[in-house]
């Protein structure tokens, strides 16, 4: 008989964080009251104490311009509690460049954000920052980065750029991924002149990767493609499609067609609106992480000569659409932040153990208190 350690916790919760160093470095299995069936546990600590958990709506992230400068704030879900987390300033060397702060994302588990910016007064690049706001990191050296979205591991981030240097300012936008730490760089589509790869949204699994392509006769459509760039497939054919996002279950995209928000199918089959008659704006959609929600930018009137861009919420059935923003600013939409709570176990009187793996049989017996436990 193996030795065997066991953590007990309820309701799908790890109690003993000491040992997930530990935990990380096993192939084990864990194992439930009332069940005959372990189930294997995947690579990453992380990835299974989310899967034990429930996925709820966190912060909204977003960039409002404001006296030349745009910077990122975070709002709770009803629009109220709104704080800014980067502080743009004027260039010491010319006392007129402004750093600008935009299109924030967050990462998988919600503890950073990912977003394009000029913290240095230079081009616009792929910087990571904490969830508060501090020690912003600068990945990569280009000219205009934008839209950026996380791997499913938080391992690599995809963008789209136009130029890797000033100087090569007439050259097409591709897409590009690079790992967290800089490190890694690599060019995934190859366009020519005229053509854009924009918008990249990377597919739950990580298999797939959503993007628009934008050529010079303003016909923009939605491809997927691997994360290599292969296996490039066209999803839709109307005039003006872009700015795709995934469903947190990855079996549904939204996107923008036209002025208004639809959702598809993964392979696009029945696009169907979401809101009807517009006025939707860029620069996209996003998913509340629960999947009953979708986030967008409204160019709202709010007098008779003036307008501003506001991010709004509607259901999937395009019920219940609420104004986030309401007030004179632009506000324009970043992301939706992922949280994760603990779960009820469907299980009754659910007990879990936590023991390294062997291929050997498992055998189920009572314990003093009634409750089930694996042994062999």
């Amino acid at each position: 008989m193996y030795h065997t350690n066991t953590i007990k916790f309820l309701g799908g919760i790890f109690a003993v964080f000491g040992l997930l160093a530990t935990l990380a470095q096993l192939d084990f299995k864990v194992a439930a009251t009332k069940t005959s069936l372990p189930f294997h546990l995947r690579k990453s600590v992380e990835q299974d104490l989310q899967a034990l958990s429930t996925r709820v709506n966190g912060k909204i992230a977003f960039s409002r311009p404001h006296d030349g400068f745009v910077d990122i704030y975070v709002m709770d879900t009803d629009g109220s509690n709104q704080r800014q987390l980067t502080f743009g300033s004027k260039s010491p060397i010319d006392g007129f460049t402004k750093a600008r702060y935009f299109s924030p994302v967050w990462s998988p588990d919600g503890t950073r954000i990912a977003f394009s910016g000029n913290p240095d007064y230079g081009g616009f690049n792929l910087h990571v920052m904490n969830a508060d706001g501090t020690r912003i990191r600068k990945l990569t050296d280009f000219v205009d980065v934008n839209h950026a979205t996380w791997s499913p591991d938080a391992k690599r981030i995809a963008f789209s750029d136009s130029c890797v240097t000033v100087e090569d300012v007439l050259c097409p936008i591709n897409v590009y991924t690079v790992n967290v730490d800089g490190s890694g760089l690599t060019r995934v589509t190859a366009n020519t002149q005229g053509v854009e790869d924009i918008n990249p949204a990377w597919s739950p699994d990580g298999s797939r990767i959503a993007f628009s392509e934008l050529r010079s006769n303003d016909f923009e459509s939605i491809y997927v493609m691997n994360p290599d760039g292969s296996n490039r497939i066209r999803l839709t054919n109307s005039a003006y499609d872009g700015s795709p996002a995934w469903s947190p279950d990855g079996t549904k995209i939204a996107f923008l067609r036209g002025a208004d928000v639809y959702v598809m199918n993964a392979d696009g089959s029945n696009p169907t609106p979401v809101t009807t008659g517009g006025p939707v704006t860029e620069p996209g959609v996003a998913w509340s992480p629960d999947g009953m929600k979708i986030l967008f930018n409204i160019q709202s009137r709010i007098s008779q000569t003036a307008y501003a861009i506001q991010i709004f919420a509607i259901n999937l059935n395009g019920t219940n659409k609420q104004n986030l923003s309401n007030n004179t600013e632009h506000d324009y939409l970043g992301d939706w932040q992922p949280r994760f709570v603990s779960a009820t176990n469907p299980i009754d009187d659910s007990q879990f153990f936590v023991r390294q793996h062997y291929d050997d049989f498992l055998s189920r017996e009572p314990d003093q208190s009634g409750l089930d436990f694996w042994t062999n």
